[in-house]
């Protein structure tokens, strides 16, 4: 299969902030119904199903810069929005490095905090996340305390 180029990068940063305004705020009726919520990086070509017979390439530099700064831009929203209600919940920013695309923020109440704290394996040996790699970012990404996970996809 052949790597297919992205082009047009205004326009995904465009509509990366359309993504960003879209999903900024938490719904407290669907979250209180449901008892979780999320949202996944819906810009495309990075979301959706692929008509052609060619791989995308993960977002690179300032493309994937945008999007981590939308990620926290969305957390730090839900997390305002979650502190009113004044019961537990959970709110993380699930960050995969060689999947970058499928990032997302989740957010539970009720009993699918447990679920969400038990998703991913913790391995006895861990990875530090280095802020230093997000250069513009480093001050957002080193507030948050990371912690090192398996995803075995």
């Amino acid at each position: 299969m052949r790597s297919k180029k992205i082009r047009g990068h205004k326009r995904r940063w465009n509509d990366i902030e359309k993504w960003i305004n879209n999903y900024k705020h938490l719904n407290l009726d669907y979250l209180k119904d449901y008892k979780r919520d999320y949202v996944k990086i819906r810009v495309h070509p990075w979301s959706g199903l692929a008509l052609t017979n060619s791989i995308i390439p993960e977002p690179k530099r300032e493309t994937r810069k945008r999007i981590t700064s939308g990620l926290i831009e969305i957390y730090d929203s839900w997390k305002i929005t979650l502190d009113k209600l004044g019961e537990p919940y959970y709110l993380k920013i699930w960050l995969f490095d060689r999947r970058f695309s499928d990032s997302q923020v989740v957010c539970a109440i009720g009993e699918y905090i447990d679920f969400y704290e038990n998703t991913f394996h913790k391995p006895d040996s861990t990875i530090k996340l280095s802020p230093k790699n997000f250069r513009q970012l480093e001050k957002h990404i080193s507030e948050f305390e990371w912690e090192y996970r398996l995803d075995v996809r």
